[in-house]
């Protein structure tokens, strides 16, 4: 989460996260492989939502909000005119009970309730389809900005 004095995220910004971890949750499920890891598998679709959730609220003017509830974050961006249907609505807030203790991310032992997981990906496939569409219509000029983030390569030290 960004600190307080961080600028909030850009819409583009928060989306193109969110395509990242929508490429890596559909590349996983695509694996053969996906029941073996469906903790990740779900984290990824999760957080997907999330930052897409958050990215069609700042294109309409939102706030920020440094939140993970997926509920509040559905009905914030429904305020500002996101629809789609109530089967991906619904595989959205069957997720809460498992999200809001962070069962995707760690072991709790508690009982909850998952979306299926074919289901949740055709849900997550048309929200971001959706929110690409209305980003999509901005205006270069709404959208500004850059920051750099590079990687660098540190080379042991070899022994002698």
């Amino acid at each position: 989460m960004p600190k307080a004095n961080t600028p909030a995220p850009l819409a583009a910004a928060l989306f193109r996260g969110a395509k990242q971890y929508h490429l890596a949750a559909n590349t996983l499920h695509d694996s053969g492989n996906h029941k073996a890891m469906e903790d990740p598998l779900y984290f990824l679709f999760a957080h997907t939502i999330e930052l897409a959730l958050k990215a069609f609220a700042r294109i309409h003017g939102g706030p920020f909000k440094a939140i993970h509830d997926l509920d509040k974050l559905l009905a914030d961006a429904q305020k500002f005119g996101l629809v789609v249907s109530s089967s991906t609505s619904d595989a959205i807030k069957n997720l809460k009970s498992e999200n809001d203790v962070h069962g995707f991310r760690y072991f709790v032992f508690a009982s909850a309730i998952r979306t299926e997981i074919t289901w949740l990906r055709q849900g997550v496939d048309e929200l971001m389809t959706t929110v690409q569409t209305v980003l999509g219509k901005l205006t270069p000029e709404k959208e500004n900005g850059i920051v750099f983030k590079g990687s660098i390569k540190i080379e042991p030290k070899s022994s002698k």
